[in-house]
């Protein structure tokens, strides 16, 4: 099935990184501060996540002061014992997001020095 590009623009205004995290599921991310979690069976499913009011909840205003946190690279980790199915995102703030794959939740912020 595709996903008609009309349905896209409702969740990106500008994606840079795309990566197939099964068959029917499609990570995406880029300059307009978005990841998105697609389920290409039914895109009501689909889970979205703004890296600003990320930061701004978890680090105030002051943490956006500076390089924009755009995604720079993303990394989707297959599941393990320990932690199940995470992505990671690179910053151009130069920080690390870790996020559990299940609805998208935030578990790690880093700064990367």
């Amino acid at each position: 099935m595709l996903i008609l590009k009309q349905e896209l623009n409702t969740k990106h205004e500008n994606c840079f990184k795309v990566t197939f995290s099964q068959a029917d599921e499609l990570l995406s991310s880029g300059f307009d501060y978005k990841l998105v979690l697609w389920n290409l069976k039914d895109n009501k499913k689909s889970v979205s996540r703004n890296i600003l009011d990320i930061l701004k909840e978890h680090l105030g205003e002051e943490a956006l002061s500076y390089n924009p946190p755009f995604v720079y690279s993303q990394l989707f980790i297959p599941q393990n014992k320990s932690n199940g199915e995470q992505i990671l995102l690179g910053l151009g703030n130069g920080m690390l997001a870790r996020f559990k794959k299940k609805k998208l939740q935030l578990a790690e912020l880093k700064q990367v020095h």
